[in-house]
């Protein structure tokens, strides 16, 4: 709250604590020059609303830049989401060690018929049991995904089985990316 005060824009507190001592200056005001003038009080009155204008304004000019960032991240997540699902290479992103969102084009080239099929499984789940250097593909997709968070980002081939069964290779790259609620790993895949 500290950051907040002298950071060239008033806390909400600041306010209260101003018209409070506004409004126990005009009541000390009246007491000193009796119950007839007016003089003080309209001057303590117009300072007032001097200030709560200032204060309108400054707050008016704050929801604007929001609503301006807002509507610019808005736009972005569009472009991302309509780049993400229109791609031809199979994009999917995981989080927490299991799919959580992939595009058609992941749908189509493991043969499944809905994103469904797909989401909420752990790599390992849609690749054969074991790699073709003899590793298990559970304990190497971990570790793929580990190296990725590392490094910031992983390259590697992968074996994938489709829905019938079929294993095809792919290329496949890990991008970390953190964030606020933990770390998700965007995932290409190309035949």
């Amino acid at each position: 709250s500290e950051k907040k005060l002298f950071s060239g824009k008033l806390h909400p507190g600041v306010w209260v604590v101003g018209i409070s001592l506004l409004t126990a200056g005009v009541h000390n005001a009246l007491n000193l020059t009796g119950e007839n003038s007016l003089v003080i009080p309209l001057v303590v009155g117009f300072a007032l609303g001097c200030f709560l204008y200032a204060y309108t304004k400054m707050h008016r000019k704050q929801v604007r830049e929001l609503h301006r960032t807002g509507a610019k991240v808005r736009k972005s997540e569009e472009k991302y989401r309509t780049f993400f699902e229109n791609s031809t290479d199979a994009m999917l992103i995981i989080e927490a060690g299991e799919f959580i969102d992939c595009n058609d084009a992941t749908v189509a080239m493991l043969g499944y018929g809905c994103k469904e099929d797909v989401i909420h499984t752990h790599p390992s789940a849609l690749s054969p049991e074991f790699q073709p250097d003899g590793r298990s593909s559970g304990e190497k997709a971990d570790e793929m995904m580990r190296l990725a968070k590392e490094r910031g980002g992983h390259r590697f081939e992968w074996d994938h089985l489709r829905k019938d069964g079929t294993i095809f290779p792919v290329e496949v790259s890990l991008t970390s990316i953190p964030g606020g609620g933990g770390t998700q790993i965007h995932t290409v895949w190309r035949d």
